[in-house]
């Protein structure tokens, strides 16, 4: 039993890892799909 919890254990440390570097990545793509408007807002402008 210790052995199986100990594994689960180490999965669930594997995923939040995976979580978490999908989070990191979902972040950054969000910022910079919400910097696009505002980049070609300030594009439209010079012209």
């Amino acid at each position: 039993n210790k052995d199986t919890h100990r594994e689960i254990l180490a999965q669930l440390r594997v995923l939040q890892t995976s979580v978490a570097k999908l989070q990191v990545k979902a972040g950054i793509w969000g910022l910079i799909a919400g910097s696009i408007p505002v980049i070609t807002a300030i594009l439209l402008k010079q012209l």
